[in-house]
């Protein structure tokens, strides 16, 4: 079955568009001046830590909350007048939140009209596209697993051709293979039915693996919006940097684009401004051998303090051995990434070898 005639709204799919929103809860500030553009039939994570104010972002554009000043339009049409049942918004939360005395198929169909509701075809074809079996479709709530509940209530949010579905941590309470099936089948589904999706989420994993951009929050603010390679590769600053993943933060100096540093001379990309800088290493970008190995000259040699197994993969806690480097700053540890099986002991020494350029990143 093709879904791109299942869901999708009338005309098409529809983008999303908030600008300049702020909002207080008595007198605190919890959004402060937030722009955001959600392109026509993407997905885009909202990413912050617990009370950076995304799901508040999320209740605005739902209609359940008001802003104190700003604007939320879908498709160019301005919403923040309209209650929430008319702005045609889909919603689901983290609990899913079905109605335990409906069925899997009335659950679907609630928002339905009354002769779609009663033919079960639409419903059957809901279900489908949200990856469950009709055989589901006369179960209660209750007796459905975790991940089932939570695309049943996609496909709830989606019954009535909503413009935008906004999805809020919807997988955190599952545990961890259960989420990544349901995840992608729920991302799945949205993208074979056209549909607008902005996810919330504190997981960071989460957000770069399943959005085509993501925003992330900040004490109230959006303070980098990219695609997830892009935010990855060159963060905004070195909070964000440290936030979507394990980063190497080092004082540097660059010269001719290159920077000097703890890990020696490091090419650097773009086109840095000579002078300080703090550079980003990712931890997978550093290649350890054994100290005993012959090694490019000048490249450190650092001893293992602690490492972290996680099976396919290991982190591996590096001290390197000089007090101080060429520069004159204070060597830090730093944090390195290897296959699991080739993880070298502790207390051994390695070589250490950075794959790839750095990026400059502002403050530390």
């Amino acid at each position: 079955m093709s879904g791109s005639g299942v869901v999708g709204g009338v005309g098409g799919p529809t983008g999303l568009s908030v600008a300049a929103v702020s909002a207080s809860f008595g007198a605190v500030r919890v959004l402060h001046d937030v722009h955001l553009e959600v392109p026509p039939g993407s997905l885009t994570a909202v990413l912050g830590p617990s009370g950076c104010g995304k799901t508040t972002l999320l209740r605005i554009i739902a209609g359940f909350l008001r802003p104190d000043t700003g604007s939320v339009a879908l498709d160019g049409h301005p919403v923040l007048g309209l209650p929430p049942e008319r702005r045609r918004i889909g919603y689901v939360s983290q609990e899913g939140s079905l109605f335990p005395h409906l069925s899997v198929a009335d659950n679907v169909g609630f928002g339905l009209p009354r002769r779609l509701r009663r033919t079960r075809r639409r419903v059957g074809e809901l279900l489908e596209l949200v990856g469950l079996g009709p055989d589901l479709a006369d179960r209660a709530p209750h007796q459905l697993s975790g991940g089932q509940q939570q695309r049943v209530a996609l496909a709830r949010a989606l019954a009535p051709e909503p413009r935008v579905v906004l999805l809020d941590e919807p997988f955190a309470a599952l545990d961890a293979s259960l989420r990544e099936t349901t995840r992608h089948g729920v991302v799945s589904a949205l993208a074979t039915a056209g549909t607008t999706a902005l996810l919330v989420t504190h997981d960071q994993a989460e957000a770069l693996s399943v959005a085509g951009q993501v925003a992330v929050m900040r004490e109230g603010r959006v303070v980098q919006v990219a695609p997830p390679a892009e935010l990855y590769r060159r963060p905004a600053d070195a909070a964000v940097a440290g936030f979507v993943g394990d980063a190497v933060l080092l004082p540097a100096t660059v010269r001719a684009g290159r920077a000097e540093s703890a890990l020696g001379p490091l090419p650097v990309a773009g086109r840095p401004e000579d002078g300080p800088a703090t550079v980003l290493v990712r931890p997978e970008q550093l290649v350890l051998r054994p100290a005993t190995d012959g090694g490019a000259t000048g490249e450190p040699i650092a001893r293992v303090v602690a490492t972290t197994f996680y099976g396919h993969d290991a982190t591996v806690r590096l001290r390197l051995h000089h007090e101080a480097d060429s520069n004159g700053h204070a060597l830090p540890t730093v944090l390195a990434r290897t296959p699991g099986h080739a993880a070298p002991a502790v207390g051994s020494d390695v070589r250490v070898e950075v794959d790839g350029n750095v990026t400059t990143v502002d403050g530390h």
